[in-house]
């Protein structure tokens, strides 16, 4: 496995597993395990949305279908993306130090978004979830814009420097002239 995909696959998972975590305790009202397991990585998703907002106490909160999505809880969305972007640098190495956090927080967005628009509506079978996401959309992208630059940014303040100490004789210099075995 190279550098980029150990990077991405500890960005992700730590991503969703500090999310998880930090998003507080909640329950579901589906009898499915599977459906509970998507509502839950949705919301452990959610957590990072708005990192920016939440620092300063503001976010959404949004209650619908019998659970709570919030993107209000302090600081910890900053903290959990700098903790997420330091084991992505670290697995990554000073190959995929860069790219990894990027790529990973493209893939927090792109299925925080998948699963909103097109998997939730499909569960619930209401499509009144719809109008509940493009009111996120509308606050991420017209009213609070600086929020996705900080999903993509803070990652890579502990990603660059944790590939950066992993491998630091990536570069040793090598001599210009060998005393060969043979005299």
């Amino acid at each position: 496995m190279t550098g980029v995909v150990k990077g991405l696959l500890a960005y992700v998972s730590s991503a969703v597993a500090i999310g998880s975590l930090l998003s507080g305790p909640t329950s579901y009202p589906f009898g499915d395990l599977q459906q509970a397991i998507v509502a839950e990585i949705y919301r452990a998703l959610t957590f990072y949305i708005t990192p920016i907002s939440s620092a300063f106490g503001d976010g959404l909160t949004v209650t619908r279908f019998g659970f709570t999505i919030s993107t209000s809880h302090g600081i910890y969305p900053l903290v959990g993306l700098l903790v997420a972007g330091l084991l992505s640098g670290l697995c990554a190495g000073r190959s995929g130090n860069l790219i990894s956090p990027l790529l990973g927080s493209s893939i927090v967005f792109g299925l925080w978004e998948l699963t909103g628009f097109y998997l939730l509506p499909q569960l619930f079978g209401q499509y009144e979830w719809v109008g509940v996401l493009n009111a996120f959309n509308e606050f991420l992208l017209l009213s609070k814009p600086l929020e996705l630059v900080a999903l993509f940014s803070v990652p890579l303040i502990g990603a660059i420097p944790a590939g950066m100490l992993v491998e630091p004789s990536a570069e040793r210099p090598k001599p210009l002239f060998y005393r060969g075995a043979r005299r």
